[in-house]
């Protein structure tokens, strides 16, 4: 009989810091340097966050000298749908969400350059949203 393996770490357990490095690593492996530079993140936080991912099997370390790391389960991948409407890829909420509860805390930090990087990638977020919507009805 299979033992069902319990998630260590669930989407509502993520921090606005775990949230942009899972961002980050949805486009594949990255080094601990190019997250920093891409988040805006101290140093510390990305290596302390990573460290807490890495040891609830969220990511992987993959080369300690270069520090490269790879999303192994991304714990948005389960949220729950219920709360999404039907024709809303999940996929764009989440991120829609995280890039806003990321330029809300670059607000509360007086970090307008992040503020700037998230809220155009939510745009893109949308305009993703509306091509598919396009893409539906002309089907």
């Amino acid at each position: 009989m299979a033992v069902e393996q319990q998630r260590v770490i669930e989407a509502g357990d993520l921090t606005d810091a775990d949230r942009a490095i899972l961002d980050e690593l949805q486009e594949g492996a990255r080094t601990k340097k190019y997250l920093i530079d891409q988040t805006g993140l101290h140093r510390n936080t990305v290596g302390n966050r990573l460290d807490v991912l890495e040891a609830g099997d969220v990511v992987q370390s993959l080369h300690d000298t270069t520090a490269l790391y790879e999303l192994v389960d991304d714990p948005r991948d389960d949220v729950d749908q219920g709360s999404v409407p039907e024709d809303a890829p999940v996929e764009y909420v989440v991120a829609l969400e995280t890039h806003i509860e990321a330029a809300n805390e670059a607000l509360d930090n007086d970090d307008p350059d992040t503020v700037r990087r998230h809220v155009r990638a939510a745009g893109d977020e949308v305009g993703e949203i509306r091509l598919l919507d396009e893409v539906e009805r002309d089907a």
